[in-house]
């Protein structure tokens, strides 16, 4: 095996490089290169970016090919993990420039399409690339694209749309098939009836029914502020009562009645009918004022219960014409009580026989004659 040595340089711009290189020739020998080596030759060079400063390189050669004179190569660092080419010769024979591939630069790139399997998209057009992307379109028509989070692939599109509600709601225009609005109203409900949730207290789904006592919360009187309650409710069933006045019951029960009373006047029950409001009349021997909030009664000394002693004589049994107490005034209605005062104790009953108003006297009689001379009859007037 023979082995020589070779020294690849830059000889623009660039910094002078030297790499040990291992070259393995077609013709089974190897030699390492790392001085000035005669060029040209027969075969081809081979430049491949090795990372984002330096490029990588090998050389190749035809079989058992001969070569004079120095090889040099010329390159630029290329941008990061950009692609090298060999742009043209140096200026000394045998000189390749080296420089990076411009993918924007139709020179560069050329009019070939670079297909899918090579990392294009196969078209010279934007919507052609689309296509060609895309799962096939073909009898996929009115379907959308959808992934099942690997794969993309077309999936049968909504033909309807429709809308389901509780039956609190009356739907329409469901389903849509094409275009339209779904709406929703109101159902129709029972009279007298609230949405509400269940009435035995348990939670569940509202729905509209009766009220009950329950839903019903504890509420101030201060609430009640239109309507007039019923007698039947606790109340008076009227708006408004008479200033002062004296509540009654009016004559059908259901509501009441209130009257102002003047100065000495009380309710008076009237048998059948609604009480009144009217004044005391004074009697025989009773005077009565009435005032603001007061009604006084007095008894008339003079009229109204007085005595008088008569003395009995042991040969009369009647007595005529005599005369009440000094002041006393009979009427019709006059009581002349008369109790006998015999000193014997015999029994004696005395009886009035007659009451003259117009000369205010009165006559009695009694039954039997008295035994002495020292009896009297004793006499008690009332109007």
């Amino acid at each position: 095996m023979n082995t020589q040595l070779i020294t690849i340089h830059t000889t623009q711009t660039m910094k002078a490089l030297s790499i040990a290189l291992v070259l393995a020739l077609v013709g089974g020998f190897t030699f390492t290169a790392n001085a000035q080596n005669a060029a040209p030759f027969a075969g081809g060079v081979k430049l491949q970016q090795g990372g984002g400063t330096s490029p990588s390189f090998g050389l190749t050669f035809a079989a058992k090919q001969t070569y004079t004179g120095n090889m040099q190569l010329n390159f630029v660092q290329p941008t990061g993990n950009g692609i090298l080419k060999v742009s043209n010769w140096g200026t000394n024979a045998g000189d390749v420039n080296v420089t990076t591939l411009d993918l924007a630069s139709p020179s560069d790139v050329g009019t070939s399409i670079l297909s899918i399997a090579n990392g294009g998209t196969g078209a010279s057009t934007a919507n052609g690339a689309l296509n060609n992307l895309l799962p096939t379109q073909t009898s996929n028509g009115g379907k959308f694209l959808t992934t099942d989070g690997t794969n993309a692939s077309w999936s049968t599109a909504v033909t309807s749309v429709g809308l389901s509600l509780p039956s609190i709601f009356t739907v329409s225009n469901s389903p849509v098939t094409t275009t339209g609005t779904l709406t929703a109203t109101l159902a129709n409900q029972g009279g007298n009836t609230v949405f509400a949730a269940p009435a035995d207290g348990s939670t569940g789904a509202p729905s509209f029914r009766n009220l009950v006592a329950s839903d019903i919360p504890n509420l101030d009187a201060a609430k009640i502020t239109t309507g007039t309650l019923p007698v039947n409710r606790g109340g008076t069933g009227v708006t408004s009562l008479t200033p002062y006045g004296v509540l009654t019951a009016n004559a059908a029960g259901d509501g009441i009645v209130s009257t102002t009373l003047d100065s000495g006047q009380i309710m008076i029950g009237s048998h059948g009918g609604a009480a009144v409001a009217a004044k005391l009349t004074a009697g025989s021997g009773i005077s009565i004022t009435n005032g603001n909030g007061s009604i006084t009664i007095s008894q008339n000394n003079s009229n109204f219960i007085n005595k008088k002693r008569i003395a009995l004589s042991q040969t009369s049994v009647s007595y005529t014409g005599q005369t009440p107490p000094a002041g006393f005034t009979l009427n019709a209605n006059s009581i002349v009580t008369i109790t006998v005062m015999e000193t014997g104790g015999y029994p004696i009953t005395a009886t009035v026989s007659n009451i003259d108003t117009a000369n205010n006297t009165f006559d009695f009689v009694i039954s039997g004659y008295v035994s002495t001379a020292t009896s009297f009859a004793l006499v008690s007037f009332q109007n």
